[in-house]
């Protein structure tokens, strides 16, 4: 069974993880995605393959049991197997790779009702000095994200918001034998409001 570095340690190396090199991991659609597989193991290995895969989904939840609706939008793989093969202990390899991703890929989201989900997965099949075979995972995330540039924009866009408050009045006060009538309207502090005394 295969595991994961990124949780669990591994009895046989010190580090297999992934790493971008663009920190923050985010991406925008057409960008070129370069990072590099980590690996240091505790003993000589022999690295029988090295894969690393590229996947991107969106789903659609639902409340029923029938399942979520999901469409695959990245699914690509790269075969590193040739850049690493002997690894002695404590020696540190770094395997490069990059991507280039599609300019149509949905921006990256997660909500209650769906959710578009982007990760890189490294497996990496090798030998102990056991001659026992042995595979191992790490998993990484990465966001993508719509450029925004704020010089498209039109000028309005940046005006302060205007608020028209409208007030409409319209009352009957009965004093003794004589009813007042208060109606009127007016926008903001401008108004009009007219007073009619009729005599019972």
């Amino acid at each position: 069974m295969g595991t994961y570095a990124n949780f669990i340690n591994d009895p046989y190396l010190i580090e297999f993880t992934i790493e971008l090199e663009k920190k923050d991991a985010c991406f925008a659609p057409g960008d070129s995605m370069i990072g590099r597989v980590v690996l240091k193991a505790k003993q000589n290995i022999e690295a029988e393959s090295l894969k690393i895969h590229f996947y991107g989904s969106a789903k659609l939840k639902s409340k029923m049991k029938s399942g979520e609706n999901s469409a695959i939008y990245l699914n690509h793989q790269l075969d590193a197997s040739t850049k690493c093969q002997s690894i002695e202990a404590d020696n540190t390899v770094f395997v490069q790779f990059e991507e280039k991703l599609s300019s149509t890929l949905l921006t990256s989201i997660e909500s209650k009702n769906s959710s578009v989900l982007y990760t890189i997965r490294a497996q990496m099949a090798y030998k102990t000095e056991e001659n026992e075979l042995k595979i191992i995972n790490a998993v990484k995330g990465f966001t993508i994200v719509e450029t925004f540039d704020l010089n498209v924009l039109p000028f309005r866009y940046f005006e302060p918001p205007s608020h028209n408050l409208v007030k409409k009045v319209d009352k009957v006060a009965a004093v003794l034998q004589q009813v007042i009538i208060i109606s009127g309207g007016g926008d903001g502090e401008d108004k009009d409001v007219m007073l009619q005394l009729l005599h019972l």
